[in-house]
């Protein structure tokens, strides 16, 4: 068989797939996997469902065998469609795991700026799978595999219209969604605003405590008593004052008093007095 002839028949066996998909209004169940898991990550953020289109896997099946030679998941086809692409070593993972593979770019997408965090996007690190998924104006789905030649492994593609992935937008609600009836879904908790330092209080002045001034002590004496007939004197204030001071020096006079040794009816002169001492003199032992 030619390589003319495989190709007609491929696109015979697909479109043998689209008529039977139209005629009978039911999808297949692998499609209505692709359907489902698409529509619950969107609908956790608030976006509208998506619908399965056959055009597009009409378009995603023809896509993923274009890439049975290489198997490359990193080759896309540039068309006017939304495109994710993902390989796989054997055919083991269901639509939903395929799905939740994408989906789970979401920790390198920043939910409050909107924007990728993976700068430039690698292998190891990249948003745009996610950002497909949900971005919000896409409003069918279609998706297709292919066994690669060679036993290199298994490719899936699905397609998205309307494309989404335009750079500088917001996946969420993107410049074609028109403005946005409600705001779009809340941003991730921020954490609180740090306390604010209030200034310490000013110290407390105290007022000085109050100067308050004694009066002047008064002197007062006690009246004499009075005598008829006689004459009284008023002592004078010099008179009381050394009466006082020879009451506290009587008081105070000690008990036993030496007796002066000086004689009372002997003259004071300003000479010196001599005062005869008599010399000790050792007595003499009379010699044998």
């Amino acid at each position: 068989m030619s390589n003319l002839q495989i190709r007609i028949f491929f696109v015979f066996f697909i479109c043998l797939c689209i008529f039977s998909q139209s005629s009978s209004g039911q999808l297949t169940p692998d499609a209505q996997e692709y359907v489902d898991a698409h529509n619950q990550i969107r609908s956790e953020r608030g976006i509208p469902p998506l619908s399965w289109d056959p055009t597009l896997a009409t378009f995603a099946q023809y896509w993923a065998s274009q890439r049975a030679d290489d198997c490359n998941p990193f080759v896309h086809s540039l068309s006017n469609y939304g495109e994710n692409i993902m390989w796989e070593l054997y055919n083991e993972d269901s639509p939903t795991h395929i799905t939740q593979v994408w989906a789970a770019e979401e920790k390198n997408f920043d939910l409050e700026l909107h924007k990728c965090m993976c700068q430039p996007e690698t292998s190891d690190c990249m948003c745009g799978h996610y950002t497909q998924v949900v971005w919000r104006s896409t409003t069918r789905i279609g998706c297709g595999n292919y066994t690669c030649n060679n036993q290199k492994g298994f490719i899936v593609v699905c397609s998205y219209d309307p494309p989404g992935n335009y750079v500088g937008e917001n996946p969420f609600w993107p410049l074609d969604c028109g403005t946005p009836s409600h705001p779009p879904p809340p941003p991730t908790e921020l954490p609180p605003p740090p306390p604010t330092e209030l200034p310490p209080p000013p110290p407390t002045v105290l007022p000085p405590p109050p100067m308050t001034t004694e009066p002047p002590t008064q002197m007062t004496t006690q009246p004499l008593p009075l005598i008829p007939g006689q004459q009284v004197s008023i002592p004078s204030l010099p008179n009381i004052i050394d009466q006082q001071l020879q009451q506290t020096q009587e008081t105070q006079k000690p008990i036993f008093t030496m007796q002066s040794t000086q004689q009372p009816n002997q003259a004071r002169t300003g000479r010196k007095r001599r005062v005869h001492r008599r010399n000790y003199r050792r007595p003499r032992t009379p010699k044998p």
